[in-house]
């Protein structure tokens, strides 16, 4: 439960569009949920240094090369509102194609930013709760089967917070993802 509660709490530090741009201390904690692997390197740096504009500037040239992970990056900008405006849907879109692309890291993000709106209570619809709960399962399932030690553990936690018609949910999306 610890880790899921630090992560959910990590998150909520970052909801809502006021809130202002990471702080040095903020961003070192930040640059966990990064891919800061080969090209990406410099960019992590730059973040962990506050110098979003230059890490946006590595990561959107390593995403035009291709480099999928840099989607990853660039999202957690944008939910985070590191030198670019805050803009959880885009974060989510981004993150999406990386999780899509088998990113652990992207993947937990990704279900991270979609159990988060739950918790501030910016949804309270339960059928919406059921699914976004379920979606958020089934990411966390994939990163945990790649090796992610938080996702394991964040999967784990998350049962508490489910109905059993989101635990059905999840199963189902995970065998449909599977078959595809």
């Amino acid at each position: 439960m610890r880790t899921f509660i630090f992560a959910t709490l990590a998150c909520l530090a970052f909801a809502g569009p006021a809130r202002a741009v990471p702080t040095v201390v903020e961003a070192i904690l930040i640059k966990q949920f990064l891919v800061c692997d080969g090209d990406l390197a410099a960019g992590c740096e730059s973040f962990g240094e506050t110098a979003f504009s230059d890490a946006l500037v590595v990561f959107s040239a390593a995403a035009e090369a291709g480099e999928v992970s840099a989607q990853n990056n660039i999202a957690m900008l944008y939910e985070t509102g590191a030198g670019v405006a805050q803009n959880n849907k885009e974060a989510a879109r981004l993150y999406r194609i990386a999780a899509e692309a088998g990113i652990p890291i992207a993947q937990y993000n990704l279900a991270m930013l979609v159990v988060t709106k739950h918790v501030i209570g910016e949804v309270t619809d339960p059928q919406e709760r059921d699914t976004d709960m379920a979606t958020a399962y089934m990411w966390l399932t994939f990163a945990s089967e790649q090796g992610l030690a938080l996702a394991t553990e964040s999967r784990q936690e998350l049962l508490d917070f489910m109905t059993e018609n989101a635990i059905r949910t999840a199963k189902k999306q995970i065998l449909k993802k599977r078959k595809k």
